[in-house]
């Protein structure tokens, strides 16, 4: 890493010999900190680099767009200012309802946000049909897709579906939209699209998108279309489909999470268990009754993480899904073709860790 930064540096130094800009030198000095991991500083330096030579949304990480979408202040805090405002609505969650009727209720915001914009201004809606680290595996709530859909339509906006996490046969079907049965404009696909053996996304769209661009998609970034991930991708879905693994997780979604159930029962701190197909997720809290969340500074979903790696099982650790900082969930995401033995690994190697957790930190 140290002999990276040097080259690095001397790189930008002959560069600079050779055209001393200034701009160029912004360049340099953004990626030279960026690569320390000097973030805020990096994003300061932007405000200085011309607009049209600033990376583009597509080019941000993921972190970046998290920070830039979500309301996660713990991931905001470092692009603060720094990035293009958005209009955020509330969660649609159905533990933490806004409304008698949740799903239209959550929905009835976007309309009344598109009013309060002006139609004219606001080209895009963008959601997760099943929410992942920003909440922790939480399906949209009943009528909230179809609703938000009609919202859409009406008023000339793309409803677009971030389907990175709960997509690709996640939550029982390849789309996990097509349970709530509607279909976006757009959609965002990743992580199970080649199953984690090489890097591959896609970006999918409908006809009437295509349509206004007659059909030519600017597809120029230097890896677009890499024919090796592409090969694993096309592989691991030729092996989920000959497997039927999408309908296996579909089949198994209520065992597992009945399962999770016996697993975490008698511990009180278990507020919520949540999600759909492969996808599961439980919420910790300090009371039932209220909801209300542990203390941020105990950080607890990072405690069971350690707690759990130790135990040999890996999870995903959520926090700040509540009210952006305060908030602990823990998501379980097993293989596709994970055997009964091992789902039953799984769910009894997580209880074992929430309990060591909530007992050496005296929570439960």
């Amino acid at each position: 890493m140290i002999q990276d930064l040097e080259n690095l540096r001397n790189e930008a130094l002959s560069a600079l010999q050779a055209s001393p800009d200034a701009n160029a030198l912004e360049q340099w000095r953004i990626t030279y900190l960026s690569r320390q991991g000097k973030l805020p500083a990096v994003l300061e330096l932007m405000k200085n680099v011309p607009k049209e030579e600033r990376p583009t949304l597509g080019k941000l990480s993921n972190e970046v767009k998290q920070a830039l979408l979500a309301a996660f202040e713990e991931r905001k805090a470092a692009f603060e200012g720094s990035l293009l405002d958005v209009s955020r609505l509330s969660p649609a969650n159905d533990y933490r309802p806004i409304g008698q009727n949740n799903g239209l209720a959550c929905a009835q915001e976007l309309e009344d946000e598109i009013l309060r914009l002006g139609p004219d201004k606001v080209a895009a809606f963008i959601f997760e049909p099943v929410v992942g680290a920003a909440g922790g595996c939480v399906p949209a709530p009943d009528g909230y897709a179809k609703r938000i859909r009609e919202i859409c339509d009406q008023y000339g906006v793309l409803m677009i579906s971030d389907e990175v996490m709960c997509g690709a046969g996640r939550t029982g079907t390849w789309r996990a939209l097509d349970k709530d049965g509607v279909e976006p404009d757009i959609m965002s696909v990743a992580k199970g699209l080649a199953a984690g053996y090489l890097p591959l996304g896609a970006a999918i769209y409908s006809d009437k998108v295509s349509e206004a661009f007659n059909h030519q998609p600017q597809t120029g970034h230097t890896f677009t279309g890499h024919t090796a991930c592409c090969a694993a991708g096309v592989a691991v879905q030729k092996i989920v489909t000959r497997e039927k693994l999408v309908e296996r997780v579909a089949a198994n979604e209520q065992k597992l999470k009945s399962m999770m159930a016996d697993a975490l029962f008698g511990i009180d701190a278990v507020g919520d268990i949540r999600g759909r197909g492969y996808f599961m997720a439980a919420e910790l809290v300090a009371n039932r009754q209220t909801k209300k969340p542990f203390a941020a500074e105990h950080k607890l979903f990072m405690h069971i993480r350690a707690q759990a790696f130790d135990n040999g099982l890996i999870c995903y650790p959520v926090g700040g899904n509540v009210d952006g900082v305060n908030g602990d969930v823990i998501i379980l995401a097993p293989p596709y073709n994970a055997t009964d033995a091992e789902l039953t690994e799984i769910v009894e190697k997580l209880a074992k860790s929430v309990k060591q957790v909530l007992g050496r930190l005296r929570l439960g």
